[in-house]
């Protein structure tokens, strides 16, 4: 298939004299696949996906992004952050616009591209309010919108579900999947939440160990919509969880 993201090899860390946090890390992502990136608190999934976007660069290796924009008026990169990282003192419909603002588009269409994305996310009606007048889930979702309004190749999710209540957050990775089906966006997410990553992936990528490498990687082939009770879905999980387990243990 088209990799739309290529790492061969990096090796990742802060200081000169300290040891990487990450090395030897290969993987890629497919045009039009969600690939999750799972690992423990602390392994390097958000320097990974900062690594992908070029904030970050790698000790070694290489990285090969074919992410590009594509019509006039798009970016590369679509960035979802763990918190939603709204101006308090803008409205929804201009959070949104942020990211629109630097490309070749005049304020009409700003406007109108802005209202599609919160469209998109359910948020039709909500753009006159401020970030406060919205609950936590509805806050996630415009930044969701704010990354889909530029209209990526490429959507980045550093674990943007991380901090709501298990409801919303299933809610969340339905309409997550809704909307990756509707748009030609691949996705690069990472969590620590096996669950999350079998319910959302084609494919799991495990970062374990120190330093953090690929230690192993699942193609899931079930359905979906995917149902947390399905026997598949468990042994999945299981899976998972006893490899993670297994190489946090041997790295100690």
């Amino acid at each position: 298939m088209d990799n739309i993201v290529s790492l061969n090899e990096i090796s990742v860390g802060f200081e000169p004299s300290s040891p990487p946090v990450m090395e030897g890390v290969s993987l890629h992502v497919d045009r039009g696949e969600f690939v999750v990136v799972c690992g423990v608190s602390g392994v390097g999934k958000s320097s990974l996906l900062r690594v992908v976007c070029g904030l970050l660069e790698p000790r070694a290796g290489s990285v090969e992004v074919s992410a590009a924009a594509g019509a006039s008026g798009s970016r590369p990169f679509g960035f979802v952050f763990q918190e939603p990282r709204l101006f308090p003192w803008r409205r929804v419909q201009a959070n949104v616009e942020l990211g629109l603002e630097e490309l070749d588009l005049d304020k009409s269409e700003r406007h109108e591209r802005a209202l599609q994305a919160l469209q998109l996310v359910g948020l039709g009606e909500l753009g006159r309010r401020f970030p406060g007048q919205l609950s936590g889930g509805q806050r996630q979702r415009v930044g969701i919108a704010r990354a889909l309004a530029v209209r990526p190749s490429l959507l980045l999710m550093d674990e943007p579900f991380s901090s709501l209540d298990a409801v919303t957050r299933r809610t969340l990775q339905h309409e997550l999947l809704s909307i990756w089906a509707s748009t030609d966006a691949s996705v690069l997410f990472v969590t620590h939440d096996i669950e999350e990553a079998a319910f959302l992936a084609d494919r799991i990528v495990l970062l374990a160990g120190t330093p953090a490498h690929v230690v192993k990687e699942y193609r899931i082939t079930d359905q979906r919509p995917r149902s947390t009770e399905d026997a598949g879905f468990q042994s999945t999980v299981r899976t998972v969880r006893a490899d993670l387990h297994s190489f946090q243990s041997n790295s100690l």
